[in-house]
């Protein structure tokens, strides 16, 4: 039977419209943003999607996500940003919301709100992100804040990544490694220098810093384990690999000219590659394992969510597409399982349009699968929905 619970939280996907239109959709619907599939969920839970502060302040959605955290719980969060106006440039007030669901039935077991989220100076910095660690320990990146919570949503510590001002030409990423216990966070400068900071997951304090060579793809955020960083390399184009405490690189493929996107628990690097949503799977020595494709030229699949505890990753691909009488955004969830060497389940769906300031706007969803693979997590501009995968 599929229950339905209601949460707070503001607009975790980008909205795609057309016409252009600004502003958040669905505001005064009863559930905003659904989607249509072609398999039943678990559950649904709708989002109820709080009111804008009054007066000039006005919130926008900045980015978010959601992931598993341990068996029993979804954590989902989302970044959003008030800009006040100054009589020489606008001062920028982000605010986080992130929500602690039960995976059984929807409901909202914890929920956490940070205001005055720390920002540098003169950088609009909109990343989210919800990474996994061990023992259902999770960090939380909001734009330049990064924080570890713990399985009961306690906070263990904090961290400020980056403080004063910045070039809109710098960049920094966090990852972890797949075992969850190593922290990564890339800080990129004009320069083309950047530095490495490999620090505990645990602590989240430093424990070596190396520097970065320039020639390291800005456009491709690194992916790292407890010993090397994996990242692709323009010229000469290829996977490159670099040893911890190295600042020299090597080739480790050069016919994998893909963006990386994260290494799987066996091992395997996925890589993404065009056209349509394909991929190559890697192993460490460099091997082409397996290759794939999905979709057709104006798919891509960068969004990839892998399981911890069994061979299977979960990724996601969609357009936007013009029918007969009105446009349309259909979109496919796979799960793939790396011992099968096969996808082993498609989730195909179909976000509803809103109409926004005369146009019409698709959110483009997010999805997370569950530490076994069983389970699958699709979630809307307003929507969540679990589905079951078989073992």
């Amino acid at each position: 039977m599929k229950k339905i619970a209601v949460l707070e939280l503001l607009s975790l996907c980008l909205l795609v419209l057309v016409p252009v239109s600004s502003g958040l959709a669905g505001k005064d619907k009863a559930v905003c943003c659904d989607f249509s599939s072609n398999k039943k969920p678990l559950w649904q839970a709708v989002l109820d999607l709080p009111p804008e502060p009054s007066g000039e302040c006005v919130w926008s959605n900045a980015g978010g996500d959601l992931a598993y955290t341990d068996a029993q719980h979804i954590v989902i969060g989302s970044l959003v940003q008030c800009f006040h106006a100054t009589p020489h440039e606008p001062r920028i007030e982000k605010r986080a919301l992130l929500f602690q669901v039960d995976a059984a039935s929807g409901r909202v077991v914890s929920r956490a709100d940070w205001n005055n989220v720390p920002s540098p100076q003169n950088r609009v910095d909109n990343d989210f992100q919800i990474l996994p660690t061990h023992d259902g320990r999770f960090l939380v990146r909001a734009g330049a804040v990064l924080k570890l919570l713990g399985p009961d949503f306690n906070e263990i510590r904090n961290r400020v990544l980056v403080e004063g001002y910045t070039s809109d030409w710098d960049y920094w990423f966090v990852g972890v490694a797949p075992d969850g216990r190593q922290g990564f966070f890339k800080r990129g400068k004009q320069s083309g220098l950047s530095e490495d900071h490999w620090f505990s997951a645990d602590t989240l304090e430093d424990e070596q810093v190396d520097k970065a060579p320039p020639e390291e793809d800005r456009l491709s955020n690194p992916i790292i384990t407890n010993s090397s960083v994996y990242f692709h390399r323009r010229e000469p184009k290829g996977l490159y690999v670099r040893e911890r405490g190295q600042e020299s690189s090597r080739l480790l493929c050069s016919e994998c000219t893909g963006v990386p996107v994260t290494i799987l628990p066996n091992g395997l690097l996925f890589i993404a590659t065009a056209p349509k949503a394909s991929f190559l799977l890697v192993s460490p020595d460099g091997t082409v394992v397996r290759r794939a494709s999905y979709g057709t030229g104006v798919d891509s699949s960068f969004h990839v969510s892998a399981a911890s505890t069994s061979p299977r990753f979960a990724f996601r691909y969609g357009h936007l597409e013009r029918g007969l009488f009105s446009w349309r955004s259909p979109e496919t969830a796979v799960v793939f399982d790396t011992k099968r060497m096969k996808d082993i389940y498609q989730l195909k769906y179909q976000p509803e349009a809103e109409h926004i300031a005369g146009g019409e706007g698709w959110i483009h969803t997010s999805i997370a699968l569950s530490l076994d693979g069983t389970r699958l997590a699709v979630l809307g501009l307003a929507v969540l929905k679990e589905f079951e995968i078989s073992k």
